[in-house]
């Protein structure tokens, strides 16, 4: 019995797809071409897909889109892909929506002390000074410093417990 709308038979064939569904205020930034990251989770690694089509009816209700990504192909760095990857498998898409400058620095270059988070920079003449800092989300093994620094201020990285406020220093 068929009925209208509904699919009779759904044959797999070619490249294998992502259907991602995206918020409206993101689309602006997606264009047909895009290379994008794509995580499996069931997988546990991270593939290079790229988008190949943007579905033009957005959903009303959800104010989303679906833009469909390939995973496999000539035009991909993954070495066949089709071996591990298994159609109805969970993934995620990281479209870029813009860029942001920001510090980081080494973990072990700050400290906390009464709830306050320090870092040695070095002024003109190689002095070492406490400056309170705020700290943003780790990365490996860098954290990003959201206050408290600037952009080409120099800082001791290593060595903290042979160095103390005011005292010159030799940078390596």
């Amino acid at each position: 019995m068929a009925t209208p709308g509904s699919p009779l038979i759904s044959i797999e064939s070619g490249d294998l797809r992502l259907e991602a569904e995206v918020p409206e205020s993101i689309m602006p930034h997606v264009a047909l071409g895009d290379r994008v990251p794509v995580r499996l989770d069931a997988l546990g690694r991270e593939f290079e897909g790229w988008v190949v089509e943007i579905v033009p009816e957005g959903d009303p209700g959800s104010h989303s889109f679906i833009v469909k990504l390939s995973l496999g192909g000539s035009q991909t760095e993954i070495q066949n892909p089709k071996s591990e990857i298994r159609s109805g498998m969970f993934g995620r898409a990281s479209f870029i929506t813009g860029h942001e400058r920001s510090i980081e620095v080494p973990r072990e270059a700050t400290w906390e002390r009464e709830g306050l988070h320090y870092v040695f920079a070095l002024n003109s003449s190689d002095i070492a000074r406490i400056r309170i800092v705020t700290l943003g989300s780790p990365h490996g093994g860098l954290i990003t410093v959201l206050s408290g620094l600037s952009p080409g201020d120099r800082i001791v990285a290593s060595g903290l417990d042979m160095v103390s406020d005011g005292e010159k220093v030799t940078p390596k």
